[in-house]
């Protein structure tokens, strides 16, 4: 939850989130007293936007100036001190691809320790808020009857923020890096309700210790494998202990089937059921000496993959960073033992080619009978790079109410000439508030009605922000509002030049030296009517509209 700009405070992400679960739960025992009550708590892929209160960020300020490398090697030591890898681990060797702390400039460290303070202050307050909803489940008296899994990450730390990280994840996205020269001047800002910041994969690499790469990388064990913890007092009796069973994510659905004593269902409301894959592991929870069951799974992502089976792990890169760098060509298969050899630090595919060759058939069979073929290695580029309206339409009617529409569902109006047509109805005593906004503080556009003027708000990722409004108030009654964008062409992210018009007379005009070539924004919405989530615009989000509108047209013309 981010306040709208102008309205920072101490805010927190779940402020009555305790209340309610509370009254939740009561519920829930109400209706079955005798069945255990499931919590399933996953922060996801802890990526940007990374924000949290200043007072939070604060904990942490000066804690990462020593630097990846050395942070590295003392959560290593902190890991094997804690029990949670095995003594005998070893600590992976730094990729020559990310760069070693010691060769960044002075303004490069400064920026990359404050957005390790972000992430550092964003994951504390993260684990407080859910404290305070466990806290609410022992204070009813219902937490030892209640198994709560929590899964720290989906993919390993991420390792999209790019070399040297940003304020802003939106400008990477689209192909733009603001120099760390420049981003140090405000370095207070990062992590604010204003930014929209991510750490450099230095910080991530160092998040994945002791293992190898981070997330989109499915071949190694730094972008699959993440931390889970279980709660079940009632059920656990070595609290505190770790488990070194391998278990995959899909394991979970059968495991609290088990537990609630539930058959999994071939049917669901008269809908054959696909073949569920994963294995219940119910009784490891309970018991550290319980047998292994998920012995074989395969990995794929943007085209890095690997293999397990009983130990084994065959592993293979595509060759492609998540940042930009020169094209290279892909590494050989590697293989390891994780029997004997925890964080992957040992190829073995010379040594053992055999069983190398066996798990490479192992993949091609398993990936084949789950349809992960044809393998396509690519990102961004897999989307076309001016992608046709949905479903090829040039013209939508929206009408109230249509919100949280994300950029893949939205008209495309990115490198194209569009117009914006809304229809209103203004009150006697005026009417202001957004008629159609896609988004957010990171870029977006907006059109609307402030101080009862029609404006037009265009912004490039902060940059530059152009604002078109029309110098009369609207008077009381009926009224269409259109801004026509006229697209220069010749590429992505070229020029246009809009023009506000009130009831077919032009009312303002302006020029864009240059447009947001791909995407908004991967968190806010296309919305009609107010604006969710950061504002676009000069005004407090959500910024309803308080008059009537009958309609919003858009009309898109393909590039």
């Amino acid at each position: 939850m981010t306040p709208a700009p102008g309205r920072e405070r101490d805010y927190t992400l779940t402020e009555d989130l305790a209340t309610h679960a509370r009254a939740w739960l009561l519920r829930q025992k109400s209706l079955a007293p005798d069945r255990p009550v499931f919590m399933y708590f996953a922060p996801g892929a802890v990526h940007a936007p990374l924000q949290a209160p200043r007072s939070w960020i604060d904990r942490f300020r000066g804690r990462f100036d020593m630097g990846w490398d050395d942070y590295r090697r003392q959560v290593f030591e902190r890991q094997k001190s804690l029990g949670v890898i095995p003594a005998d681990a070893e600590l992976t060797p730094r990729p020559p691809e990310i760069p070693a702390w010691a060769s960044l400039d002075p303004d490069r460290r400064k920026l990359a320790a404050r957005l390790m303070e972000v992430f550092a202050g964003f994951m504390a307050q993260a684990d407080h808020e859910v404290g305070r909803v466990v806290d609410a489940f022992r204070e009813v008296g219902q937490l030892d009857d209640t198994l709560i899994v929590f899964v720290a990450g989906d993919n390993g730390a991420s390792l999209e923020g790019g070399l040297d990280g940003t304020d802003n994840i939106m400008e990477q996205v689209n192909g733009l890096q603001t120099p760390a020269s420049d981003l140090v001047r405000h370095l207070e800002e990062i992590g604010g309700p204003l930014s929209n910041p991510h750490y450099p994969v230095g910080w991530a690499w160092a998040g994945n210790t002791p293992f190898q790469w981070g997330k989109r990388f499915g071949s190694h064990l730094g972008g699959t494998r993440d931390p889970m913890v279980i709660s079940w007092p009632g059920h656990i009796r070595d609290a505190g202990r770790t488990r070194a069973h391998y278990q995959h994510v899909i394991d979970l659905f059968p495991t609290i089937l088990e537990a609630a004593h539930i058959s999994l269902p071939r049917t669901v409301n008269g809908v054959d059921q696909q073949i569920v894959d994963g294995t219940s592991f119910l009784d490891a929870i309970a018991d550290p000496s319980a047998p292994e069951h998920h012995t074989q799974q395969y990995y794929e992502m943007h085209g890095n993959r690997s293999m397990y089976d009983r130990g084994w792990i065959a592993a293979q890169r595509s060759g492609l960073l998540p940042w930009p760098a020169p094209a290279a060509g892909q590494p050989a298969w590697e293989l390891y033992d994780l029997t004997h050899d925890y964080s992957e630090a040992h190829d073995l595919a010379k040594v053992q080619p055999q069983e190398l060759d066996r798990l490479k058939k192992e993949f091609d069979e398993v990936a084949g009978r789950n349809k992960v073929f044809p393998i396509d290695p690519r990102f961004g580029e897999r989307a076309h790079p001016n992608p046709p309206p949905p479903g090829g339409r040039p013209f939508y009617t929206f009408y109230p109410g249509s919100t949280h529409l994300f950029d893949a569902t939205a008209p495309a109006t990115r490198n194209r000439t569009h117009t914006l047509t809304a229809y209103v109805d203004i009150p006697a005593g005026g009417a202001d508030g957004v008629l159609v906004a896609d988004g957010g503080v990171s870029s977006g556009y907006t059109l609307y009605i402030k101080d009862g003027r029609p404006s037009y708000t265009y912004n490039y990722f902060r940059r530059e922000v152009t604002t078109v409004a029309a110098p009369e108030r609207l008077p009381a009654g009926k009224a269409r509002i259109d801004l026509h964008f006229e697209y220069e062409g010749g590429g992505e992210g070229k020029g246009a030049t809009v023009t506000l018009s009130v009831d077919g007379r032009e009312v303002g005009r302006a020029h864009l030296a240059r447009t947001v070539p791909k995407i908004y924004s991967y968190d806010e919405t296309f919305d009609v009517g107010e604006d969710t989530a950061t504002a676009v615009g000069p005004y407090p989000a959500p910024f309803p509209f308080t008059g009537t509108i009958d309609r919003v047209e858009v009309r898109t013309i393909r590039p």
